[in-house]
């Protein structure tokens, strides 16, 4: 049998030159590669720190206070925020509690007392504390962030810790006992929530964090 190299050399030209694409392909790509991993390790960790850098505490210069009468505090907030007093103040007799609620559309950061499943003590990190010492539930959080207050320390937890409904997030608020390194989610103004959309705003919850601070 005779080759016809006249019919065969489109296919051998064609085959030589996607060798020669696929080569020069190889080549560029291990280029790429080698200016990538090449860059200085000092670049690449600041682009890292740059990602988890904390944003700056809120500027409370121009924020208003509230005074509740019964029970006795006082609190600050940004004026760009609702405040709803309506349940603020515990009538003498009244069965019913009270309740404080600051609003910025879905950010939401409540006060309530009393709370029909009463307190919660809180436990941290690697602590091995199962119990309670007055029989309370204990509430077990790993990661926390900790808000430092004029009157008292907190602590919550660093990512939501449930989920209120399909559309919101939620944190509870613990506080330290004083008498001693415990913490409870007793805090003399109430049980504290914050609640905000599942795809909040850290700033947000920032402010709400130096609204948990200036409590007095």
């Amino acid at each position: 049998m005779k080759l016809n190299l006249k019919q065969s050399l489109p296919y051998l030209g064609g085959f030589l030159g996607a060798v020669a694409l696929a080569t020069a392909a190889f080549v560029g790509g291990m280029w790429y590669r080698g200016q990538l991993t090449s860059q200085p390790e000092s670049t690449q960790q600041e682009s890292c720190e740059d990602c988890i850098r904390p944003l700056p505490a809120p500027d409370t210069s121009n924020w208003r206070t509230y005074r509740n009468a019964n029970p006795q505090y006082e609190i600050s907030y940004p004026a760009s925020w609702q405040i709803d007093t309506s349940e603020a103040v515990y009538k003498e007799g009244s069965s019913q509690g009270t309740r404080l609620t600051l609003a910025k559309g879905e950010y939401i950061f409540e006060a309530i007392q009393p709370y029909a499943w009463g307190p919660a003590t809180c436990a941290f990190g690697d602590s091995e504390q199962q119990s309670s010492d007055n029989g309370s539930y204990v509430w077990r959080i790993e990661d926390f962030k900790e808000i430092v207050g004029d009157e008292h320390l907190y602590r919550r937890p660093a990512q939501p810790s449930e989920v209120y409904d399909e559309n919101k997030v939620e944190w509870g608020i613990c506080i330290d006992t004083r008498s001693s390194d415990k913490f409870w989610t007793n805090t003399p103004i109430g049980l504290i929530h914050y609640y905000a959309p599942v795809e909040f705003d850290p700033k947000l919850i920032m402010e709400m964090d130096e609204i948990l601070r200036n409590i007095k």
